[in-house]
């Protein structure tokens, strides 16, 4: 979390949009509000790549021939150069006076990672019941809408946290991209802090209103999988029964719209088998053998234990108690790590779901299959790192930057 002095932080808005030929929008965007004062970076999802913006000191915009509303999220938090980022979409109006409650709320909330806002609609009803809370549990998460999300770029970075960009419009799942990530963030146990004051307007109908259409049917289901694994059938008749009642669906509709549920879950369980995922990580006991006459432990590898044939073994020490290992994913290779001596920690990341390991035991192994992000610290003085491989080094087995693992993931 964020121990950052917020005095002089700055703010840039990373707005998505697609298959523009001029930022004539940016008027509506900002007409309470000086669009000129404050940086903004567009993502421009287009066919059209050679669209450029008169020059402007304020503006950047990236054209890329590729949908999906995730993906034109990921690469905003990439290219963001501002110590404060919010998301933004290309139908809202700011509050005249939106930059100074957010500067204000991060010099209130010094430790927050990310804080949400309210938003209205445009008759300047509240957009949504929000809750009375001050820091975002996961059942709060489902009030939030990405346009009034900001956060410190430094601590998404820095913890990897990313939009899934199989969810979220002009994804296989069309919505819960924002849910996702902030699910993500709060795993990771990042500070999220709701702050009550409205910073934009939003039109009523969006497309995150429309609760009980089939494409946000088939990707609930997706979504329940994805927390709740077999009890998703469950959340999911919830999730009619509340359509049902509230009347977004009639009783005659109630079977279709539980099947299109469930087909999105099978959609989703085909997508992650497709991969692999942290679900697939396990730890390993290796035999110990302890001296009878006090003379310590012994410990033995043999082809039983280990799930791959051992192609290669190495070993890593001397490394800083501040020093970090690891960075990348694997193609193909399959891993065994020990702690051989000493303590150190283990983030995996399938991309989707992460998982933080403590390895401090030298008989005890976590296997890696291919296919997962991994990243070591925290070492302690004179630790040891035995990894025993299923092949022998090659660099183009290697993915070495994490945007790309996540394109692939």
């Amino acid at each position: 979390m964020s121990n950052v002095n917020n005095k002089n932080i700055s703010l840039e808005i990373l707005i998505s949009t697609k298959d523009r030929d001029n930022l004539d929008f940016l008027n509506n965007i900002f007409v309470n509000y000086n669009a000129h004062s404050i940086p903004i970076l567009i993502i421009n999802q287009t066919q059209n790549l050679n669209f450029s913006c008169p020059h402007s000191d304020n503006i950047n915009l990236i054209n890329v021939n590729e949908i999906g509303l995730s993906k034109s999220r990921n690469l905003a938090i990439a290219n963001a150069k501002a110590d404060i980022c919010l998301l933004a979409d290309d139908d809202i109006v700011y509050e005249n006076n939106f930059e100074s409650i957010i500067l204000n709320a991060f010099n209130l909330n010094p430790s927050a990672d990310i804080i949400t806002f309210k938003m209205n609609d445009f008759k300047g009803n509240s957009f949504k019941g929000y809750p009375i809370i001050k820091k975002h549990n996961k059942k709060s998460l489902s009030f939030v809408n990405s346009v009034v999300i900001a956060f410190r770029r430094n601590s998404i970075i820095s913890n990897k946290v990313f939009f899934d960009e199989n969810f979220g419009l002009g994804s296989t799942f069309q919505t819960a991209d924002e849910y996702v990530f902030l699910r993500n963030a709060l795993n990771l146990n990042l500070n999220i802090v709701f702050h009550n004051e409205v910073i934009l307007s939003h039109p009523v109908d969006s497309s995150g209103k429309d609760v009980a259409s089939d494409r946000i049917l088939f990707a609930k289901g997706a979504l329940f999988y994805k927390y709740y694994n077999i009890l998703s059938l469950l959340k999911l008749i919830h999730y009619l029964y509340l359509m049902l009642k509230f009347k977004y669906i009639s009783l005659g509709q109630v079977i279709n719209k539980y099947f299109i549920g469930v087909k999105g879950i099978i959609k989703y369980i085909k997508v992650n088998n497709e991969k692999n995922s942290i679900e697939n990580v396990y730890e390993l006991n290796i035999p110990k053998i302890i001296s009878p006459e006090g003379m310590g432990s012994l410990s033995f590898v043999e082809k039983e234990i280990i799930p791959f044939s051992i192609k290669r073994v190495y070993y890593l020490y001397d490394v800083p108690l501040n020093g970090e290992r690891g960075g990348h994913a694997h193609k193909q290779l399959f891993q065994v790590l020990i702690a051989l001596s000493g303590s150190f920690e283990l983030l995996l990341d399938d991309g989707r779901k992460k998982k933080k390991i403590l390895l401090d035991s030298p008989n005890v192994g976590v296997y890696i299959p291919n296919g997962i992000w991994r990243e070591m610290n925290n070492f302690s003085k004179n630790s040891v790192c035995l990894v025993l491989a299923s092949e022998n080094y090659n660099e183009n087995d290697y993915i070495r930057n994490y945007q790309d693992f996540i394109k692939m993931s």
